[in-house]
């Protein structure tokens, strides 16, 4: 008896330890972030991928998703302006951003702003149809992402 009693604990045991298997299948495969490198000024024509007809996919009015009082403005002759919303007046007022005309390539933006440079990784994705402009900062690097929408006045 002790021993049926001893061989169907240990089949119960093994039965139950090969229920619980790896659950690593299951889980999806997250590629790690490639490290941000900037790839030069696709407008200057020392740089290998210059663009003969001009670069600049971020031209336009980018409304902040993170903060609505706030808008970025990318000019086609590469200033940065921002709007910032006056609750009083109900108005936006608009300046400039940026100390110095952006230079710009397929992933990342540089700046000048109050005397230091500064660099953004972006990309545009679509999102139900709309054009999202992803940009976080670089050197020291940001984790998150901020949104930008097409401004729709």
């Amino acid at each position: 008896m002790k021993k049926i009693f001893y061989f169907t604990l240990l089949f119960t045991l093994c039965l139950g330890f090969t229920a619980c298997g790896d659950d690593k299948e299951d889980e999806p495969i997250i590629e790690p972030e490639k490290p941000f490198v900037w790839n030069g000024d696709w407008n200057d024509p020392n740089d290998p991928n210059y663009k003969k007809d001009g670069y600049n996919p971020i031209v336009g009015d980018w409304h902040s998703q993170d903060d609505l009082e706030i808008r970025l403005i990318f000019t086609e002759d590469f200033v940065i302006n921002w709007a910032i919303y006056d609750k009083i007046y109900k108005k936006w007022d608009i300046s400039q951003f940026s100390t110095d005309k952006y230079l710009i390539n397929n992933d990342g933006i540089r700046y000048i702003r109050n005397v230091s440079q500064h660099t953004r990784e972006y990309k545009i994705i679509i999102e139900n149809g709309e054009e999202v402009l992803l940009m976080r900062y670089q050197f020291p690097a940001d984790k998150e992402w901020k949104i930008y929408k097409r401004y729709k006045g």
